[in-house]
């Protein structure tokens, strides 16, 4: 099944469709995003993702924003169509937020025009070549969230092979006796943008209980900790890209760190696993 949300398009699947299109001179072909991936090379990581939406456009014109897998019409006077695709996801804590990821590079396709011919495409997306890279945390030897914020020693982030979503992860756990947990990166990243250029943090996770999201920051001696997002409890891994970028900009600060807390209110035991966690910008 596939979904659009604002598209300038025109879907056609039953012959009386066809009567939408007497005002051309051409029908159009039909392209069908089968599937999308990701390749990585080893400096950035996992290629997990969670790309849901395709933003395709025709010799340079949008046809719109649509949800993978899906079929749509293509329109063109031309014996080639050059296709170009753009990889969309949804930016966790925006509501009904569909944006362009900056990150991975579009795909450029030349294509020929046949009316009324099907065209499937399986796409792979590369990330852009010279992004920074800050953290690129797979857990799978030893791991940089190791500043123990709650000074608390019996809570902290440990690796463990059990339950990971690629081999080995991060996880942390909590009880009645010990329910809370503040974790942050061991180092200082400076040098990250704050004029509003994109800054993302991705992230894998499972987790039984809440798990806050957020930065700390040294100011003249003081350090600060601010949450900005909560990922709520999740029977299955999931992904999220978490939008950074408006944040620094108000902060404007010269560096941070990257802070995981939580607290459980329970009488057992509770886990939190995380994974793939990477701090990307231009």
């Amino acid at each position: 099944m596939y979904k659009f949300y604002f598209v300038i398009a025109i879907l056609i699947f039953t012959s009386l469709g066809c009567a939408l299109f007497d005002n051309f001179d051409e029908l159009p072909m039909f392209v069908t995003v089968e599937s999308v991936g990701v390749v990585t090379n080893p400096s950035q990581g996992s290629a997990s993702h969670k790309i849901q939406d395709i933003w395709p456009s025709a010799d340079g014109q949008s046809i719109g924003v649509f949800e993978v897998p899906t079929t749509f019409p293509v329109l063109d006077d031309d014996a080639i169509t050059t296709m170009t695709y753009f990889a969309g996801i949804r930016r966790v804590g925006i509501a009904d937020d569909h944006t362009i990821y900056p990150f991975y590079e579009r795909i450029i396709v030349d294509k020929d025009f046949v009316a009324e011919s099907a065209c499937i495409e399986n796409l792979t997306f590369n990330y852009i070549d010279n992004l920074n890279f800050r953290i690129v945390e797979d857990f799978e030897i030893s791991h940089v969230f190791s500043r123990d914020v709650d000074e608390d020693p019996i809570t902290e982030l440990l690796i463990t092979s059990t339950g990971g979503f690629e081999g080995n992860c991060g996880l942390m756990t909590l009880t009645e006796e010990n329910p809370e947990i503040e974790v942050a990166t061991a180092s200082e990243i400076s040098g990250i943008p704050t004029n509003g250029t994109a800054v993302y943090l991705e992230l894998d996770y499972q987790t039984e209980i809440n798990l806050n999201v957020g930065l700390q920051a040294n100011i003249n001696g003081t350090e600060f900790e601010q949450y900005f997002l909560t990922l709520t409890p999740n029977s299955i891994w999931n992904k999220v890209y978490i939008d950074l970028s408006e944040i620094l900009q108000d902060s404007g600060l010269d560096s941070y760190r990257v802070l995981f807390g939580a607290t459980y209110q329970g009488s057992t035991t509770a886990e939190i696993r995380i994974d793939n966690v990477k701090l990307v910008h231009f």
